[in-house]
């Protein structure tokens, strides 16, 4: 017997909102406070061109960068729901990874999967819509106490895997809700792909 629902009663997920113009000008490095890693690129979005900080100090004080009160996401939201894709995926690629060695009696301790992360949610503080403002000041701080996690989850084959402080790294926010930290070199390559390609 076939069941049918009527339109009311299906659930259609909302849509994953994507970056807004303001958002795309940034360029966001995951080596230290805020104050010192995320920049605004120019217009074009050279990411070799011109750049200025996206919280400067200033003899008067701290100051924003002017799109820092612009929306996040290119149809604005009060509210934003982010995960970090390789915490996300930590456990299931561990999983598969080690998964040979199981069988239905012997399965891993609970203790040696990854840790579980759950989502941050970021909420709009003074307007209608979550700001770039309001967007990396919850999420920069969000990220950096996880650094070392999502370093190990990006290496997540090598058990022996020891983060390195040194390792350069930049947040990719496509898609805010579902950021993806990546090195450094790999993602500045393909931000200068996209930017020769749009030329």
């Amino acid at each position: 017997m076939e069941v049918s629902l009527r339109p009311d009663q299906l659930y259609i997920p909302p849509p994953i909102a994507d970056l807004s113009i303001a958002g795309r000008r940034l360029l966001w490095t995951l080596q230290g406070p805020l104050s010192s890693s995320i920049f605004v690129l120019s217009e074009d979005r050279n990411p070799d061109g011109a750049r200025e900080l996206l919280l400067r100090q200033t003899p008067a004080g701290v100051s924003w960068h002017p799109i820092a009160r612009e929306p996040i996401t290119h149809i604005p939201v009060a509210s934003l729901t982010v995960k970090e894709t390789h915490l996300d995926e930590w456990r299931d690629e561990w999983y598969t990874i080690n998964q040979e060695g199981f069988d239905e009696d012997v399965q891993p301790d609970p203790a040696d999967f990854p840790p579980k992360f759950d989502p941050l949610v970021v909420r709009a503080s003074s307007r209608d819509f979550v700001t770039v403002q309001d967007f990396v000041s919850a999420v920069h701080p969000w990220l950096m106490e996880r650094r070392g996690e999502i370093l190990r989850a990006m290496n997540v084959a090598n058990e022996e895997y020891t983060p390195p402080a040194s390792a350069r790294l930049l947040v990719s926010a496509t898609r805010p809700e579902e950021l993806s930290v990546e090195d450094e070199d790999e993602w500045m390559l393909a931000l200068r792909w996209n930017y020769e390609r749009e030329q």
